[in-house]
C-alpha cells in the first residue's frame, strides 16, 4: 500500500482545528488521519511555532550585518585600471606607476 501524502494546507487546518478544540485528534480518521499523525503534526507544529516570529529578528540581523560589512568593504575599497597587471607588488598609496591604486572611502 502506498503512503498517502496530505497537502501543508491540510495539516495546517487539522492542527488549528485540535488546539482551538473544534475536533480531537481522534476526530479525522474519517478523512484518512490518523490520530497519532494529528499529535505528530500538533508537536512539530508548537514546537516550531517560534521560529515563526525569530525570522522577523534574525533578518534585521542579517541586514545590520550586510550593512556594516559594506561600510567596511568601502572604506577598504581597492581600486585598479584594467590595464595594470594582477601583480600587487607596485601598489602605492597614491596610485603611482605600475601596480594597484588603494583608496580609503
Amino acid at each position: 500500500m502506498a503512503r498517502r501524502r496530505y497537502t501543508p494546507r491540510l495539516k495546517a487546518q487539522v492542527v488549528l482545528e485540535v488546539l482551538g478544540g473544534e475536533k480531537t485528534p481522534g476526530g479525522w480518521p474519517r478523512r484518512g488521519v490518523h490520530p497519532n499523525l494529528v499529535q505528530l503534526w500538533r508537536r512539530r507544529f508548537v514546537d516550531r511555532a517560534p521560529e515563526v516570529f525569530a525570522q522577523e529578528t534574525t533578518v534585521k540581523e542579517y541586514e545590520r550585518r550586510i550593512r556594516d560589512l559594506e561600510q567596511l568593504l568601502g572604506k577598504k575599497e581597492v581600486w585598479r585600471s584594467p590595464s595594470q597587471e594582477t601583480s600587487w607588488a607596485g601598489a602605492t598609496e597614491r596610485g603611482g606607476e605600475g601596480g594597484a591604486r588603494l583608496r580609503n572611502v
